[in-house]
């Protein structure tokens, strides 16, 4: 589907053939010659100044303000972060240096009982030796 083409007017001023632009410029008045309108627009331009730099200024206070207030709440939280870090560190540590302390006692308990199975061990060889060298003494002594 097309749409109908529209012609719009234009909303542009256009010089017209009796009026050039020089005729239509209004002349510039001199900056050293202020008439009475003038010096009141001057008192005027002062005031909204004054206005404007007073704004400005009041602007720049708060805009201060609120710098301090969000670099106080940043350090605050920044504070809680670093206190709650060494918390968690310490408990942390706590818990890694109590696991490896039962462990250290568990590995502990475990070798000892190693070490008196191996004894246990060690001595039935013993024993077993001392039985084989018996039977081998008989063993010569009916064979001799």
């Amino acid at each position: 589907m097309v749409l109908p083409s529209v012609k719009r007017l234009s909303n542009r001023t256009t010089l017209t053939q009796d009026a050039s632009l020089q005729e239509t410029a209004k002349p510039m008045k001199d900056f050293n010659e202020l008439g009475d309108t003038d010096i009141s627009t001057s008192n005027q331009n002062s005031k909204e100044a004054e206005l404007e730099a007073s704004q400005s200024t009041l602007d720049d206070a708060l805009e201060q303000l609120m710098f301090n207030m969000v670099a106080g709440h940043l350090a605050a939280r920044k504070q809680d972060i670093t206190e709650d870090y060494i918390e968690q560190r310490a408990v942390v540590l706590d818990d890694i240096h109590m696991a490896f302390g039962n462990f250290e006692k568990e590995a502990s308990a475990a070798h000892e009982a190693q070490l008196k199975r191996l004894q246990d061990l060690l001595a039935q060889k013993a024993n077993i030796e001392a039985a084989m060298a018996e039977l081998l003494v008989s063993l010569q002594k009916t064979y001799v």
